[in-house]
């Protein structure tokens, strides 16, 4: 054989090897161009119009709601880069308000989590976090208590709410997806 059949042969064995490679790590971390992945339907938030992105946030606030067996709250969207946390350099992502003067809520800094790339199910792991600290409220007798004990030891409802995110996360994107997927055979689109 020629050097020149050889040196092509070895180019399109590269390139098969490449191209396997690729799909290999596409299935084995994530995301294609159409916003799929291990959870099913999981874009880029900043690929995402606006009102599909607060009917996720109000259905994710709804599903954990009936595993916490606790009320509805309200989630607001705000900028956040003026509040600061213990266990975060630099701005935060969301936080949990118990009983302010505008209620209890769930506040998420949505530009700052389109901004940084993420996907829907970081908004999903957000949402279950923040409504962990609302539940961990919910059994104190006065939100206040809550705070001071939340202040006093902050890596005990910061480790309880990223064990909620191990736990939930998974299984609320895919009744998402699922709901998802039968709005989109009624209404035909995503």
């Amino acid at each position: 054989m020629q050097w020149y059949l050889e040196t092509d042969m070895l180019i399109a064995y590269l390139a098969i090897a490449v191209g396997i490679i690729g799909l290999l790590l596409q299935n084995r971390y994530g995301y294609n161009r159409y916003g799929y992945n291990r959870y099913g339907y999981n874009p880029k938030l900043r690929d995402m119009e606006d009102p599909h992105i607060m009917d996720a946030i109000d259905t994710f606030g709804t599903m954990m709601s009936k595993v916490y067996s606790l009320p509805p709250i309200k989630i607001v969207i705000e900028d956040l880069i003026n509040e600061s946390a213990v266990y975060v350099d630099g701005p935060i992502e969301a936080c949990f308000m118990p009983k302010d003067k505008d209620g209890s809520r769930i506040m998420i800094d949505l530009d700052r989590l389109k901004s940084h790339g993420h996907v829907l199910s970081t908004l999903c792991s957000v949402v279950i976090h923040e409504y962990t600290h609302y539940y961990d409220c919910s059994l104190f007798d006065d939100h206040r208590d809550w705070l001071s004990d939340y202040e006093s030891n902050p890596w005990h409802y910061e480790l309880r709410s990223k064990q909620s995110e191990k736990d939930y996360t998974k299984t609320l994107m895919k009744e998402y997806y699922e709901l998802i997927k039968k709005q989109h055979k009624i209404y035909g689109k995503i």
